[in-house]
């Protein structure tokens, strides 16, 4: 292996908001963190106390930003509805400007609002005061006649997704601020699958590819599992994605209906996240806020914090999963007499439970390409500080030659989780 294999933080509760269901959106804004929260707007402060400040009956995709007026003003659209909070005061207020298409998504760009509509036309706010828009401040993006799904502010533009075209626009200085850059031959399958991850711009493509932005280019950053995933679900235009930055790492987290794919950004490498009793992981958005990191729970109205002492996920288990690549040689088939680990060992916790004091790690095979998998074999880790533990498994069997082993490594122990590579004695048997 080029580098080693860790298990992802796990998380602790923080706050649980009264109403329960999705968390939908996230903005933090000095010791306030303001939250949507199926069909509720909360207030949550450093201790995880949280006030509801207001309803938003919608239940499609949420898009929050600030201005750069003190106290801030923050807009919030979602399903045509269009909100803005003083957090000087934390008053919700509706703004209804009547002529104004209902707005589908929201950005800030150098303190103006952009508000799209349905179609391709977008209209701007008065420069840091949301609560003020002419319906004389309008632009479309008409280089396609596909309609706009999505703006994000990114490089100091504001970036129009459409379904077959992106045009990133830029504040000029004229009577009306903002001028089309370029445009872009690429479209958007899903609004709420365009995220921001180390200052790179990355979203689902219309032909359900994963896009990163090079200049104005879209480069394929997603593997064939992930393409895979996104072309099976039923609700692509439902998929979302967020992002995070852990240990000097910067992730892109996609969640579909059934499924949650994560992209490091800087080992260009992707991987699978589930969490108990889920085929996706529990974590809809994340957020930094008074120096932690903030999850929100896609279906129980809980809020968490993540950190690198956190080994479960609020008391459930990590399910920590590593599948090794197929080993084959044909035409010959293999003998496999032993399987070594370099393993993180003597990670026992000082505990009186069995499965934390002496942590085991569950080892399997498949010679089908994963359609039946062998009886797990368990090999302990270690307990606290018996870092010498070997992790190796003997006989093996053999391998006819028209197939290719694949091994797997599994460990739901809540403690720390690692691995630096593995080598097998194998024995070539005869053509």
């Amino acid at each position: 292996m080029p580098f080693g294999i860790y298990c992802m933080p796990g998380f602790s509760d923080f706050s649980t908001l009264s109403g329960g269901g999705k968390v939908r959106a996230q903005l933090a804004i000095g010791a306030k963190l303001y939250v949507v929260a199926d069909r509720s707007v909360y207030v949550v402060d450093e201790a995880g106390s949280s006030t509801i400040i207001g309803g938003f009956p919608t239940d499609g995709p949420v898009y929050m930003g600030r201005n750069r007026r003190e106290p801030a003003q923050i807009g919030i659209v979602s399903d045509g509805l269009y909100k803005v909070i003083d957090t000087g005061t934390d008053d919700l207020s509706d703004i209804n400007v009547v002529g104004l298409d209902p707005p589908q998504s929201f950005a800030v760009v150098d303190g103006y609002g952009l508000l799209p509509g349905p179609g391709d036309k977008w209209h701007i706010t008065t420069a840091d005061d949301f609560t003020a828009v002419s319906l004389l401040d309008f632009a479309s993006a008409e280089s396609s006649p596909d309609d706009v799904v999505r703006v994000i502010a990114y490089n100091n533009e504001a970036w129009f997704f459409g379904s077959k075209t992106i045009e990133p626009w830029r504040n000029v200085g004229t009577s009306f601020p903002f001028a089309r850059t370029t445009s872009i031959p690429q479209g958007c399958l899903a609004a709420g699958a365009v995220a921001i991850a180390d200052d790179k711009l990355i979203w689902i493509a219309d032909d359900r590819t994963v896009r990163m932005a090079d200049g104005y280019i879209g480069r394929e950053i997603s593997n064939p599992g992930v393409v895979r995933a996104i072309e099976a679900d039923a609700n692509q235009a439902d998929i979302t994605a967020s992002s995070y930055s852990f240990q000097g790492h910067h992730f892109y987290i996609v969640n579909g209906t059934d499924f949650s794919w994560q992209y490091d950004i800087k080992e260009k490498t992707w991987s699978e996240r589930t969490s108990k009793d889920l085929n996706r992981w529990r974590i809809d958005n994340v957020t930094e806020f008074n120096g932690n990191l903030v999850a929100g729970d896609y279906a129980n109205g809980k809020l968490y914090t993540m950190a690198e002492s956190d080994l479960s996920e609020a008391g459930n288990p990590i399910d920590w999963l590593v599948q090794f690549p197929p080993v084959l040689a044909h035409p010959h088939g293999l003998t496999f007499d032993a399987l070594y680990l370099n393993m993180l060992t003597g990670v026992g916790l000082n505990t009186t439970d069995a499965a934390n004091l002496n942590p085991e790690i569950m080892i399997d095979w498949s010679d089908d390409g994963g359609k039946t998998w062998s009886e797990q074999r368990l090999n302990e880790v270690g307990k606290l500080g018996e870092t010498q533990t070997t992790v190796e498994e003997f006989a093996l069997g053999s391998l006819e030659r028209a197939n290719a082993r694949t091994f797997r490594a599994r460990m739901t122990a809540d403690v720390r989780k690692g691995i630096f590579g593995a080598t097998a004695d194998v024995e070539a048997l005869a053509a």
